[in-house]
């Protein structure tokens, strides 16, 4: 019988670009912690328009200083 192969982790660099979509996937605290990150700045959320074409779509970053719809009183 073959041995198994062990895989080494490699040491990715942290993320710092999030879409909305992969946002939820996160755990509740895992999700309070990267928001935080994008509302101080430290992070970036992506913001794709619907409707358009591919080539279009990713054009757009969110900064801090954008207003956020509903989610900051």
């Amino acid at each position: 019988m073959p041995k198994s192969k062990v895989v080494e982790k490699q040491h990715l660099p942290q993320k710092t670009f999030w879409h909305p979509y992969s946002l939820q996937s996160l755990t509740p605290e895992k999700f309070i912690k990267v928001v935080n990150l994008i509302l101080k700045g430290e992070h970036i959320l992506l913001r794709f328009s619907r409707g358009k074409r591919p080539e279009e779509e990713a054009t757009h970053l969110v900064t801090p200083e954008e207003e956020l719809p509903g989610m900051v009183s």
